[in-house]
């Protein structure tokens, strides 16, 4: 599906392949769907998981959790690429000015996968897919102009 809207199944569907993250099938979301619809769904899962996390970590955590998604992509995402991608979901707009989307929306794959392996339970994702259902449908048509 190419419109600017998407398909309310299909961003529900992926939803659910992000929280909690799935690994394995995330490789084929991106084969079986609509690109846009895998960042959105993607971007807003990572937007209310992480905000929700974010009020539970302070400051030394959060640089942890930053330095963790590093070490998961094995050096792809830098520390401060995560920590734009969080500032930007807390509201600060101009965080991702100038960044790599390409890249930055590795940091929301290596952030789900790490919120749902060690900072979320599965019935807290469970809890999240409406609300990143909704953040998806959000992002969908700004993603797609």
């Amino acid at each position: 599906m190419t419109s600017a809207q998407g398909s309310p199944a299909n961003l529900q569907n992926l939803v659910a392949v992000f929280l909690p993250f799935d690994p394995d099938q995330v490789d084929s979301a991106f084969d079986a769907f609509d690109e846009i619809d895998v960042i959105a769904a993607s971007l807003g899962s990572f937007s209310v998981a992480a905000l929700l996390v974010l009020g539970r970590l302070n400051r030394h955590q959060r640089q942890d959790f930053c330095q963790r998604i590093t070490d998961l992509s094995e050096g792809e995402v830098q520390p401060w690429m995560a920590e734009a991608a969080l500032r930007s979901v807390e509201g600060d707009h101009d965080a991702l000015t100038g960044t790599d989307p390409s890249l930055m929306s590795g940091v929301h794959l290596y952030g789900l996968s790490l919120l749902s392996d060690g900072y979320l339970s599965v019935d807290e994702c469970n809890a999240l897919r409406p609300q990143a259902l909704e953040r998806a449908a959000q992002y969908r048509p700004q993603l797609a102009s």
